[in-house]
C-alpha cells in the first residue's frame, strides 16, 4: 500500500525502513517505540527478522533455532524467555 502510493517496490521500502530505522540514525527513536508498542519484530539473538516466537512475559521474540536449546517447534499455551523464567523462578515480576 505505502508502496504504491510513493511510487516504489515493496523491496525499496523494506530495504529504506531497515537501513533508516533499525540500524540508521532513527535506530533509538525505533528501539523506544518497539517498547510503547509491544512484541519485537526481530530476533533478541540474532537480531535478524522472519518467523519469531514472543515471550509471554516481555516484548523479546526469537528465531526457534536461536534458543538453546533449540526448540523444534512452537509450544502450546504461554511461552517464556530465559529471562522472564528466571525472573518468574525468583518471584520477580
Amino acid at each position: 500500500l505505502i508502496a504504491k502510493d510513493v511510487v516504489t517496490t515493496v523491496s525499496r521500502c523494506l530495504v529504506y525502513y531497515y537501513s533508516f530505522y533499525k540500524s540508521g540514525p532513527e535506530k533509538s527513536k525505533y528501539q523506544e517505540m518497539k517498547k510503547i508498542f509491544g512484541q519485537s519484530d526481530e530476533c533478541k539473538i540474532c537480531n535478524d527478522g522472519g518467523e519469531l516466537i514472543c515471550c509471554d512475559g516481555c516484548i523479546n521474540s526469537y528465531h526457534l533455532k536461536c534458543i538453546k536449546p533449540e526448540m523444534k517447534e512452537v509450544p502450546k499455551g504461554q511461552w517464556f524467555c530465559t529471562e522472564c523464567e528466571e525472573k518468574r523462578r525468583k518471584g520477580i515480576e
